[in-house]
C-alpha cells in the first residue's frame, strides 16, 4: 500500500529485558479508526512488563498484521497507518480492548480442508495437536475436529495460556538449566515478629510480608554476598539492595522490585510494596518496576504452604521462602509454653554460594525476626 507508515515495535522496548520475545496484549484501534502521530495503538507485554507502541504517524489504521495474543520479536511490524481519504487494507485480526482474547497458532503447518481451517478457528484449535492426537498422515477433515474434540471433552481441555504464563514458563526453565539451585530450610522463632504485628494492628497497613523483608533486608545488608548477580561466571556483588517482592496474580507470577530497600524506614517499605503490587494487579508496571532485583522473596504462606523451594529468579544468586505461620508447644522456664515459628526457605546458586553461607544467612535471618528493634523506625 503506497505511503504507509509501519507500526514497529521498537527494539528500545527490549532495553534491559531478558527474553527476546514479547506478546501483543491490548489493541486500541482497529481498521479504518482514525489515529494521531503519538498517539497509543497497542501494548506489548515483555518480561511480563506491559509496554506501549505509538502511531508513527497521524491518519488512519490501514492493516492490523499481529493480532492480540501474538508473539513479536523487536522490529516486528504490528499494523499499516495511511493518509487520511485512503482505503484500508484488510484487517487480519485485532479485536477491541473488551478483555482477554486467547489466539491459538499452528505449531507447524499441518494440511487441512478450508472447512476444518475455519472450525479450528472458531474453537480455538490447533490443528498441528489434533493430528498428533489422532494419528493423522493425511489432511484434517472438519469429521477428524469433531471427533478430537468428543475425546478431548471426555478426557481434557486444553487451558489458554496467559502471557505472564507463557513468560513465567519460559523464565523457570531458563533459570533451572542455567544455575546449580540448592535449597536449605529452617524454622524460626518469630514471637517479635507476631508482636510487631499486633502492635500495628490489622488496618494499619504493614503486611507480615513488609515485616519479613525488613529482616530479609537487614540479614542481607550483613550477609552481601547473596545481594548479587551471577553473570558469566562473575559474581557481581550490589551495595543496595533492590528486593524483587513476588506478587501472585490469577494469569501468573510477577516480581516486582523495591529499590534501595535498605534506605527505607519500616512504613515506608510496607507503602512501596503494597503500592508495587496493586500495580502489578492492574497491569500497570513500569518496566523499571520490574527488572534489576538483587534479592527476591516469595511469600506462600499466605496460601497456606509450611515448607516449598522457591526457584531463582536469574540472575540473583538467592531467592527467601516464607511458609506459613505456625504455633506449637515448646518447653520453657519449666513449663510447656505455644510459641509462633515461621518455616524459611532459601535458594541459592551453587555456582556462585556454598551451603555454609547460606545457612549462615538463614540463622542471621531466623535472629532477626524474633529481635523487637528488627521492626523499629
Amino acid at each position: 500500500m503506497a505511503d504507509t507508515q509501519p507500526v514497529v515495535v521498537s527494539p528500545d522496548l527490549w532495553r534491559d529485558r531478558q527474553s527476546d520475545e514479547g506478546v501483543v496484549v491490548n489493541w486500541f484501534k482497529t481498521v479504518g479508526a482514525p489515529v494521531r502521530a503519538g498517539e497509543v495503538v497497542a501494548e506489548v507485554m515483555i518480561d511480563k512488563v506491559t509496554l506501549e507502541v505509538p502511531s508513527p504517524a497521524t491518519g488512519t489504521v490501514g492493516r492490523v498484521l499481529v493480532p492480540q495474543g501474538g508473539v513479536v520479536k523487536a522490529g516486528t511490524v504490528l499494523a499499516e497507518i495511511v493518509p487520511s481519504g485512503a482505503a484500508p487494507g484488510v484487517e487480519v485480526a485485532a479485536p477491541a480492548r473488551t478483555g482477554p482474547t486467547t489466539v491459538v497458532a499452528e505449531t507447524s503447518f499441518v494440511p487441512a480442508t478450508p472447512a476444518a481451517r475455519r472450525l479450528a478457528r472458531e474453537l480455538g484449535v490447533d490443528l498441528a495437536e489434533v493430528a498428533r492426537s489422532l494419528g493423522l498422515t493425511g489432511r484434517v477433515t472438519e469429521e477428524d475436529l469433531k471427533r478430537y474434540q468428543e475425546r478431548g471433552a471426555a478426557e481434557y481441555e486444553v487451558v489458554p495460556q496467559s502471557p505472564i504464563r507463557r513468560i513465567t514458563a519460559q523464565r523457570m526453565r531458563q533459570s533451572l538449566q542455567q544455575s546449580a539451585q540448592l535449597t536449605i530450610f529452617r524454622e524460626a522463632e518469630v514471637t517479635a515478629l507476631v508482636q510487631a504485628k499486633a502492635a500495628r494492628g490489622q488496618g494499619a497497613g504493614v503486611s507480615y510480608t513488609a515485616l519479613i523483608a525488613r529482616a530479609v533486608v537487614q540479614a542481607v545488608v550483613r550477609q552481601p554476598r547473596l545481594n548479587a548477580h551471577w553473570i558469566d561466571g562473575e559474581l557481581r556483588q550490589y551495595r543496595p539492595v533492590h528486593l524483587g517482592v513476588a506478587v501472585a496474580l490469577p494469569e501468573g507470577l510477577i516480581v516486582p522490585v523495591v529499590r534501595n530497600a535498605q534506605a527505607l524506614s519500616l512504613d515506608a517499605l510496607a507503602a512501596e510494596i503494597t503500592r508495587l503490587a496493586e500495580a502489578a494487579r492492574v497491569g500497570r508496571l513500569r518496566p523499571e518496576e520490574a527488572s534489576g532485583s538483587t534479592l527476591s522473596i516469595s511469600n506462600l504462606g499466605m496460601f497456606g504452604a509450611e515448607l516449598f523451594t522457591p526457584v531463582l529468579n536469574p540472575p540473583e544468586v538467592a531467592i527467601v521462602g516464607i511458609g506459613r505461620l505456625i504455633e506449637r508447644p515448646v518447653w520453657q522456664e519449666g513449663g510447656v509454653v505455644n510459641r509462633p515459628f515461621l518455616p524459611l526457605s532459601l535458594t541459592i546458586d551453587h555456582q556462585a554460594l556454598d551451603g555454609a553461607l547460606g545457612a549462615s544467612f538463614l540463622t542471621e535471618l531466623s535472629t532477626l525476626l524474633n529481635q523487637a528493634d528488627t521492626f523499629d523506625g
